[in-house]
């Protein structure tokens, strides 16, 4: 799962996420104008922060388990395979339930008798963006989340026959040869059955066949083995 990590494309959808985030800090201050020289206090409602904070906190907690379980799963089935933008949309939510729990805890200093918040601008200008992130987070989440599925789920996840079929077809596909890259590998023959992080090797199986392909440190093929699937131990 380590490697799904240094794909270029998540760090190019984090990197989306910072500059929407830039964004968002600009535009807070923006809609909530305030001089240093002449401080304001702002009284607010405290369900205007209790209220987002404890859905994000409650719905949060359930759900970005239910999404490392499903990118977990989906893994397993597929190691070769992309999920960017659902391991984007992980991070994304647990940094939304960071500045939730930040929320919840920084807020009681502010908090009154009457059951609202007393804000001095621009000193307490961080609770008012530190909410917009939250709401801004989110919304990238969803997107990300649904760029998953509409344009990657499809793409990483085959039935079984038409894995078997492509994998016993292995042979008759364009050559790999020694010092090729991994995502060469990948993108000729397609996704592996098999694969092993730590001694840097995959494999594709066939009904009858199984051929192991090793790499060296640098991701680029050491050596290509092919041996009959009822030696196998």
């Amino acid at each position: 799962m380590i490697i799904q990590f240094e794909k270029s494309m998540f760090w190019v959808e984090l990197g989306v996420a910072v500059a929407w985030l830039a964004i968002l800090w600009f535009a807070s201050r923006h809609y909530n104008p305030s001089d240093s020289k002449d401080p304001k206090a702002r009284t607010i409602k405290a369900d205007y922060f209790k209220t987002p904070t404890g859905n994000a906190l409650t719905i949060l907690g359930l759900l970005v388990p239910f999404l490392v379980a499903l990118a977990a799963y989906l893994y397993s089935k597929s190691p070769g395979a992309n999920y960017s933008s659902l391991l984007t949309t992980i991070v994304l939510y647990f940094g939304v339930l960071i500045i939730a729990i930040w929320e919840t805890f920084a807020l009681l200093k502010k908090a009154t008798d009457s059951d609202s918040i007393v804000l001095t601008l621009p000193a307490d200008q961080r609770f008012l963006t530190g909410l917009h992130f939250m709401y801004g987070l989110l919304l990238l989440g969803l997107v990300y989340f649904a760029i998953f599925f509409l344009f990657e789920f499809g793409a990483n996840v085959t039935s079984d026959e038409r894995h078997l079929a492509l994998l016993s077809r292995v042979l008759l596909r364009q050559e790999v040869h020694v010092d090729e890259s991994r995502e060469k590998v990948v993108s000729v023959w397609g996704m592996p059955s098999g694969e092993n992080l730590a001694k840097r090797w995959i494999e594709y199986r066939s009904p009858n066949s199984i051929i192991r392909i090793e790499f060296d440190a640098d991701d680029r093929v050491l050596n290509i083995v092919e041996s009959r699937l009822q030696e196998q131990k």
